[in-house]
């Protein structure tokens, strides 16, 4: 909405706070499941020590990359609602696909059971990382029309 109303710093405003905010919860959520994750894993299997530490460990996995979704998802999200689709269409085939399918035939190969466990969690890191640049270059996109429209108004 901001965006096609020529309110650039609005749209900044929003993306920063959104990942301030999406990065802050999902790191207090991570750090209460990490810890927590044996209780959860109980909650659900009792009786079987192997699965509950295999579901722990799967747990604290993923629990150590979900902090970093949330630039993943800003980023899609405001590619999809700028009309930037090729973008937007890249980074939601990287975290199930691009990243996912390679990590599950590679890593259990390397790590065994560890490798199908940390597959979700690596793939969902690696997508951090390809995004960005991706980020960054929207943000000094928004940065320069910030500015055009500051110009214009003088």
């Amino acid at each position: 909405m901001f965006y096609f109303a020529k309110k650039y710093d609005r749209v900044k405003e929003a993306m920063i706070f959104t990942l301030i905010c999406g990065f802050s919860l999902m790191l207090v959520t991570c750090i209460v499941l990490f810890v927590l994750a044996e209780n959860i894993m109980t909650a659900f299997v009792s009786g079987d020590a192997a699965v509950v530490s295999i579901g722990c460990r799967a747990i604290r996995y993923q629990c150590i990359a979900m902090p970093f979704l949330s630039l993943n998802v800003i980023s899609n999200m405001s590619f999809q609602s700028t009309k930037k689709k090729f973008k937007a269409t890249i980074l939601s085939c990287c975290r199930q696909g691009i990243f996912f399918i390679p990590f599950i035939f590679v890593l259990p190969m390397i790590f065994k059971l560890n490798g199908i466990e940390m597959t979700q969690a690596l793939s969902d890191f690696c997508t951090f990382l390809f995004t960005i640049p991706f980020f960054i270059g929207f943000v000094k996109e928004l940065n320069k029309k910030i500015k055009e429209s500051n110009n214009e108004l003088i």
